[in-house]
């Protein structure tokens, strides 16, 4: 799961779970949708029940989420954990567990890449999310 999954699922919880009991109701995403001016936060409730309450029991919670979208799965962590450290080794020539431009340009050249900068250039806009 994406760090913006993560952050999505906290979104969700703060935005309905208005008791802050760590489930979520049928009842409190209807409130906060009808609240939000929803045109019609009946349906809009049953679409986001139908996605996430998955043993259809009306109530929504952390473990639920969790479960269906990978989120504290620690074999999924692991994988990602393990792609990280590969994507690391690969272009972290330094070793200092953090990429810069000219290293990934580097490796780039180093492969043959028809165009190194630009592709230098897409890897840090879809990662480097501070620009740094």
């Amino acid at each position: 799961m994406s760090l913006d999954q993560v952050k999505d699922i906290q979104i969700l919880f703060e935005k309905y779970d208005r008791n802050k009991d760590r489930k979520i109701t049928f009842a409190e995403v209807f409130k906060s949708l009808k609240e939000g001016g929803s045109k019609d936060p009946f349906k809009m409730a049953n679409q986001i029940f139908a996605e996430l309450d998955k043993n259809e029991d009306g109530v929504v919670d952390i473990k639920e989420v969790s479960k269906h979208t990978n989120y504290g799965n620690q074999e999924y962590l692991s994988i990602i954990k393990d792609d990280m450290a590969r994507f690391l080794k690969f272009f972290d020539k330094d070793g200092d567990q953090m990429l810069n431009y000219q290293e990934v340009v580097d490796v780039y050249r180093n492969k043959k890449a028809k165009n190194p900068e630009y592709l230098a250039d897409k890897l840090f806009l879809s990662f480097d999310k501070d620009q740094r």
